[in-house]
């Protein structure tokens, strides 16, 4: 039975041929992209254990703190919760503390912008009698605005007088003592303020927050002589600067030591005596404004870098541009006590997804974007009024440059210092005024214990948790972490978020004064979402993988079925059993699936070999192979024969019409296994599509997708390979079964070019046909699984073109070698 199987592949050579190539490019192309997508899902959750789990876990919010935008697109703004309105208390945190299962609880407690300590800034003496004039600027990165802070002055030559010079001033509240050079009030800069449980905080981001533990300056103690009913201790962030320019114009003026002396002459003051002390010292100034002044020169100095905030150096400026420490100035921390309280930014969401901010008005000429509120007052101003509530006393500093990278994977709400940038680049950053647009980092931190004195009761705005016993996100760390937020619910009503898996996400928003800006804002839960995107993804392609397999190999059986129906015939007539003829097809069959897979098993070890794949391959390979052995043996076992098809005439319908009717039941087969494999190609694309602008809106999710891009453009290639295969081998075998028609239509006078017209246009039209079809299913597929876009129909166009006309030149071609050997 072997040998009669031998003979008859041999007599059939061209078919066994064709039926072993395909094989071969199934057990190849199947194996491969099974593989892929179990590498694909791999690669994912890999990345998403490494990567997605940030320092916590679950963020514990009052109920009713969710945005609008948080809400709706599933996203936050960097450093969200420096801003809120509170609502849990230090006894509610303590019992979240208390928990089993909660590694960390870290809470945050925002405060809004407060001032810190203030110096003045002191200008040298110029060489000769000038008009001096200071001014201070600051800047969001792109506009620059005036400040309301500067002062004027009369520097005047007096030879023997400390420094050899005296002063007349105005616009300065300040009076610098006797022979000390110029200087002027810095601003006051407001910056954000948060309140902190030190030991927890610590745990949660491995920030030093020793600092806490100073004790207040001696230089500040004189404070303690007022009536301040809490002193509280505060750290600044190192790493901040603030935006802050002067401007310094000096123009010389015909004035000489004479001049002075005269005047203090005219003012019954000894030349040792400063002018400041003359009654009539606040009036001076006046006199000297008609005084024709010489050229001004400016001189801009920055001083971004020498004020950290809320406490920085005292500096005197030189005209050579150099800056250094003053000899005198004076300092202090009278306006910590007024602070601001602000909203969160009101963004408006448009139709695209973007985001629309407004100003809402300005203070001191500078635009604010957010609702801010005055509360208390500057020292000097309560004193006399009742008690000052507190003074804020900066004991020393912190630093998070250390740990961008990982603030950048897990975002903590309250330290990030991503730049906010414009379209063309420009990076934007806060003013010194409360309620910029710039959501910036916490500039400073106090003890939770103090940010209740001003807050409340109920000061905490967030906790973030750390669950215990984790250290990968996976399905046992999501059961973890939903068991301790089941026991954080019973304690009463928060708005509890899984954060694990957060990761930044670029936003584009349209910023009212200022243009396009890109934001690095925080997707919540991005690894659930990439996860799931991708399992479902994977899944679907997987299982349309599968049928086409099926499909195909059905496909191809049946054909071969009917391309041996005289041999079967012969058989018959000579005398064989069913059954006998039955095991000759599949002793045929098995010999040509074995000899297949050893080709294949080849390609796939030289494969593995050169591009050290994975030997996993092949145990996709043997279930290939197995469950191809088992279809032939069914396939088979079922043949009772070939029907012959039934021909009913269709009249007034031309030739090629009338032919695709009579072997409609020959091409069913065909049709679906080109449909699917159309499905498969357009569904592969499209939902790949659909899950990378799903999955891809965050840092985390482009890592991911750019992994694994490789293996999904391999599996498409695997697929219009298969597309390519089918319509070949379809073509060839049912032009072989056609052989005695086409030989009749020659016979009675058809051009070679008219029966390759008449193929080519049946080929088209049942080809065409299919893929529509299967791009049409594989659109309303998508549109159930994901969502359909412009985009995606615009693909399903091209689709079509492109499959059809790769299958029509593929079935012409075909066409044309077969009609070649007729001729």
């Amino acid at each position: 039975m072997l040998r009669y199987s031998f003979r008859s592949i041999k007599r059939n050579f061209a078919s066994s041929l064709l039926l072993v190539g395909a094989l071969v490019a199934i057990f190849v192309a199947s194996p491969l992209s099974f593989s892929m997508l179990s590498s694909i899902q791999a690669e994912v959750d890999t990345n998403i254990k490494q990567y997605a789990r940030g320092s916590y876990d679950l963020l514990i919010r009052p109920i009713g703190t969710q945005t609008a935008v948080e809400t709706t697109l599933g996203v936050v703004e960097e450093n969200y919760l420096a801003l809120g309105e509170g609502g849990i208390s230090l006894n509610e945190w303590e019992a979240i503390k208390a928990l089993d299962g909660v590694e960390v609880a870290a809470p945050v407690a925002s405060l809004g912008y407060f001032a810190g300590e203030t110096h003045t800034v002191a200008v040298e003496f110029p060489e000769n009698s000038s008009f001096i004039e200071g001014r201070f600027q600051t800047s969001d990165g792109l506009h620059t605005y005036p400040l309301q802070e500067g002062g004027f002055y009369y520097v005047l030559k007096q030879e023997g007088y400390y420094h050899g010079y005296e002063y007349v001033q105005q616009g300065n509240e300040e009076i610098p003592g006797s022979g000390s050079p110029p200087f002027f009030s810095m601003p006051v800069t407001y910056h954000l303020i948060v309140g902190i449980d030190q030991q927890e905080e610590e745990k949660l981001t491995g920030f030093n927050f020793s600092a806490l533990n100073n004790s207040i300056p001696e230089g500040f103690r004189f404070y303690f002589d007022l009536d301040v009913e809490r002193h509280i201790k505060i750290i600044y962030l190192k790493d901040a600067t603030t935006p802050l320019t002067m401007q310094v114009d000096v123009a010389p003026i015909d004035w000489e030591t004479a001049d002075t002396e005269r005047l203090k002459d005219e003012l019954g003051l000894t030349y040792d005596e400063p002018l400041f002390i003359s009654e009539q010292f606040p009036s001076l100034f006046t006199q000297f404004q008609d005084r024709h002044i010489g050229p001004i020169e400016t001189y801009t100095f920055d001083l971004s870098e020498h004020m950290p905030p809320f406490s920085y150096d005292p500096v005197s400026l030189d005209y050579d541009g150099s800056i250094k420490e003053p000899t005198e100035f004076l300092y202090g921390v009278s306006e910590s006590s007024r602070f601001y309280q602000a909203s969160p930014i009101d963004y408006n969401i448009q139709a695209d997804g973007r985001l629309k901010v407004e100003q809402v008005g300005d203070y001191e000429g500078i635009p604010i974007y957010r609702t801010i509120q005055e509360q208390g007052g500057a020292a000097y101003e309560l004193r006399g009024i009742g008690k000052i509530p507190f003074l804020l006393y900066p004991v020393g500093h912190f630093t998070t440059a250390e740990y961008e990278h990982s603030l950048s994977a897990s975002p903590l709400g309250i330290y990030q210092q991503a730049p906010s940038v414009l379209s063309d680049g420009t990076m934007l950053h806060e003013t010194i005024a409360p309620g910029s647009f710039v959501n910036a980092p916490a500039h400073g931190l106090m003890a939770l214990e103090d940010a209740a004195f001003i807050k409340g009761d109920a000061p905490i705005d967030a906790i973030r948790i750390r669950v215990a016993g984790i250290t990968a996100y996976d399905q046992e760390a999501v059961d973890k972490m939903s068991e301790v937020a089941t026991e954080i619910a019973k304690l009463g009503d928060y708005q509890i978020d899984v954060i694990a898996g957060a990761s930044p996400a670029p936003m584009t928003m349209d910023v009212e004064g200022i243009g396009e800006v890109v934001q690095p804002w925080t997707s919540l839960g991005a690894a659930a979402t990439i996860r799931d995107g991708w399992n479902g993804t994977n899944v679907l392609i997987a299982g349309l993988f599968l049928f086409v397999s099926i499909s195909y190999l059905a496909n191809r059986f049946h054909f071969r079925r009917h391309t041996k129906k005289e041999e079967q015939e012969l058989l018959l007539d000579l005398g064989w059993k069913k059954r006998y003829i039955r095991w000759l097809y599949l002793m045929e069959n098995s010999s040509l699936i074995f000899l297949s897979a050893a080709i294949a098993s080849l390609i796939l070890l030289a494969y593995i070999w050169l591009y050290q794949a994975d030997w996993f391959i092949l145990i996709f390979f043997v279930a290939v192979v197995v469950l191809t052995f088992l279809f032939s043996l069914i396939y088979v076992s079922m043949m009772r024969g070939v029907q012959k098809i039934s021909f009913r005439r269709l009249k007034g319908q031309t030739v090629w019409i009338r032919n695709l009717f009579y072997y409609r039941r020959l091409l069913t087969l065909s049709i679906i296994q080109l449909a699917s494999v159309a499905l498969l190609l357009a569904f592969v694309v499209s939902s790949i599509a659909a899950t990378i602008a799903q999955t891809g809106g965050t840092y985390l999710g482009v890592y991911i997708n750019d992994a694994v891009f490789i293996p999904l453009v391999s599996v498409m290639v695997a697929a219009l390979f298969l597309a390519v295969l089918t319509v070949g081998e379809s073509t060839s075998a049912f032009l072989l079964l056609r052989k005695e028609e086409l030989q009749t239509l020659r016979d009675i006078g058809w051009r070679i070019k008219d029966v390759h017209r008449l193929c080519l246009k049946e080929s088209a039209v049942w080809t065409t046909g299919a893929i529509m079809g299967g791009v049409v299913i594989s659109l309303l597929t998508v549109s159930v699984f994901y969502s359909l876009s412009l985009s995606l129909l615009l693909f399903a166009v091209v689709a079509v073109v492109l499959l059809s006309s790769i299958a029509i030149v593929t079935a012409g071609g075909m066409i044309r070698s077969s009609l070649r050997k007729m001729a």
